[in-house]
């Protein structure tokens, strides 16, 4: 996964809160194949870039990021989100793709006929 920035909402003390991270590195694995072809999962890492109230004009509160780091509930919802971002990023560059080949396939429909 490539270096990617995240903002996710927090309840921490029955107040809500607006994490930004950044999340890099990680590999799902592969865990099928030939053994020489396999390798272990790696977890990304995460780092807590801010922590700001979700509420109107809210501060930073920078002594809830070494908390906000601790909690793996959130991490894990941080690297879901970044996980979810990157596979949306994917399908639209797909899409692009097959988009663009549609484009150049009419384009030469419309040559091999003589129209262009």
């Amino acid at each position: 996964m490539k270096s990617r920035t995240v903002e996710i909402g927090w309840t921490y003390n029955d107040l809500d809160y607006r994490v930004t991270a950044k999340v890099s590195g990680g590999s799902p694995g592969r865990t099928y194949g030939p053994p020489e072809n396999c390798y272990p999962p790696e977890d990304p890492e995460v780092e807590i870039d801010e922590v700001r109230g979700d509420w109107y004009g809210s501060p930073a509160f920078p002594e809830l990021e070494g908390v906000a780091e601790r909690d793996d509930s959130l991490l894990d919802e941080i690297i879901m989100q970044a996980s979810e971002d990157e596979v949306a990023d994917a399908y639209d560059a797909a899409e692009s793709r097959e988009e663009a080949y549609r484009e150049q396939r009419q384009t030469l429909v419309r040559y091999w006929k003589g129209r262009v």
